[in-house]
């Protein structure tokens, strides 16, 4: 459980640094952004694992954490490709977590 803290962690500080980057055109900044929506995809993937022995709520809830984090890697493909949509799939992102966020159940 502590590699997860790590992932997210590392993952969260390289989303941040890469999209601050992009905004002020850095060449980088797509690969950064890309390694952290890879770590966040690996963390959202493993946690979607440990939620299997859980009620279907909570697997559901899971598995649409999971799927939002994917936009994240579409995200990292608009900033390759040049595109500016990459703040849409960022902001569906964000909206996505944040309702599966409140919706989870404390354990």
């Amino acid at each position: 459980m502590k590699y997860t803290k790590i992932l997210i962690i590392v993952g969260g500080i390289l989303l941040l640094v890469g999209s601050l980057a992009h905004c002020f055109t850095y060449i980088w900044a797509p690969y950064v952004f890309a390694a952290g929506a890879v770590f966040m995809v690996v963390h959202s993937f493993l946690m979607a694992q440990d939620l299997r022995q859980k009620d279907n709520r909570t697997m559901r809830l899971g598995r649409i954490g999971f799927m939002s984090t994917l936009m994240l890697l579409l995200a990292a493909y608009c900033m390759f490709v040049h595109s500016t949509s990459w703040v849409v799939f960022l902001l569906i992102y964000v909206l996505i977590s944040l309702f599966v966020s409140f919706r989870m159940p404390n354990e």
